[in-house]
Order: structure tokens, then C-alpha cells, then sequence
């Protein structure tokens, strides 16, 4: 199993890159490198990562065929595609097992995305109880910034303290960075 994520970034954005590189070691491309060579799994992938800045509805179906297309013809393990141009029309697609569904999610709503957006965390046999010896909150902290959703925006919906969430999140990257970063990756990877 690759520790490799290959990142697909349609809308570059600093803060989800950033997350994602203190969580696991990745490669950053651009959509315009996306084609079939570069997805054919002669190589082993873990997750792909849309972000997406597409507003109008034929753009987001765009985006969805093309993620189907390569899940199906191409091998990727997970495909999540995250809208950030609207913030009243956030989509979380997820295509884990090569299976695709739509959770549409109004911004307004967030406190709700993020129990739905942490699903993995009790699907996955390693994340039955807290994914490597991490809190709920830690892992909801570290999955929250992978998907690239701001910390700020979680505490104003949720009512929590953004230097709470912040703690959360350090805490969980020190004890990855201390005891289970390898597995963390292959844990990441294995969706």
C-alpha cells in the first residue's frame, strides 16, 4: 500500500495545502497535469482531493463525471471534492470503494457537515475508537482541515473557541509526529 496521496488541486488554496502536508506526505499537482497517463495506477494512489471553485451547476456535474471516470477506469481509493466558491452550496462528495454519493450541505448547516464529514472515523476498523490513540475531537480537528474546512468557520457554527480547536488539532499532529505517523499515513491511504 503507497503512503502517496497525489493531490488534484483545481482552485489552489494555502491553508488546505498546508494542513495536508503537516498530515502526510503528498503530490501537489494542478489540474491542468491531470490526464490519463498521470492516473493510471501503475502506481499505487490513496486519495484524490478536488478543490473546486465551480458556481454554477454544470460545472459541479463536470466535476463529478470526471471524478467517476477516474475512480472507475483509473483505480483511486477516494475521491473527495470539496466546492469552497459558494458558501451556501458546499458539496463533500465521497467516492471510497468506488462507490459515489452526494452530501449537500448548506453552509449554514456546518455543525451538521462535520458529523457527516467524520463518518470515516467510524467506518474504518482502524478509527473504530479514535483513529491511532486520538480524541474525537483531534481526529475531527485533523479531518476537518484535511477537507480543507477553516477552523474559524467551525467555531462560529459550532460555538466552540477556535483556540480550542487549534489545541486539538496540534495535539493530534504531535502524537502522530510522536507514535503513529507511518500508520496514520498507511490509515489515510487504505480509504
Amino acid at each position: 500500500m503507497s503512503n502517496n496521496i497525489k493531490i488534484v488541486c483545481v482552485s489552489a488554496n494555502s491553508y488546505l495545502k498546508l494542513a495536508i502536508q503537516n498530515l502526510v506526505d503528498f503530490t501537489w499537482i494542478n489540474e491542468s497535469d491531470l490526464s490519463p497517463a498521470f492516473c493510471y495506477p501503475s502506481a499505487s494512489i490513496g486519495i484524490m482531493l478536488l478543490v473546486t471553485t465551480g458556481s454554477t451547476l454544470k460545472q459541479r456535474i463536470k466535476m463529478l463525471d470526471m471524478t467517476r471516470k477516474i475512480s472507475n477506469n483509473y483505480g483511486w481509493k477516494g475521491i473527495v471534492l470539496y466546492d469552497q466558491k459558494n458558501a451556501n452550496e458546499r458539496r463533500f462528495v465521497d467516492m471510497t470503494g468506488l462507490r459515489a454519493y452526494d452530501i449537500r450541505t448548506p453552509i449554514a448547516d456546518l455543525k451538521d457537515s462535520i458529523e457527516r464529514s467524520t463518518y470515516l472515523r467510524s467506518r474504518h476498523p482502524h478509527c473504530a475508537n479514535g483513529i491511532l490513540g486520538l480524541t474525537k475531537y483531534q481526529w475531527e480537528a485533523l479531518w476537518l482541515s484535511f477537507i480543507g474546512v477553516e477552523i474559524k468557520e467551525i467555531a462560529e457554527k459550532t460555538g466552540r473557541t477556535p483556540p480550542t480547536l487549534y489545541a486539538h488539532r496540534k495535539a493530534g499532529l504531535n502524537y502522530l509526529k510522536l507514535n503513529h505517523l507511518h500508520e496514520f499515513k498507511n490509515v489515510i491511504a487504505s480509504f
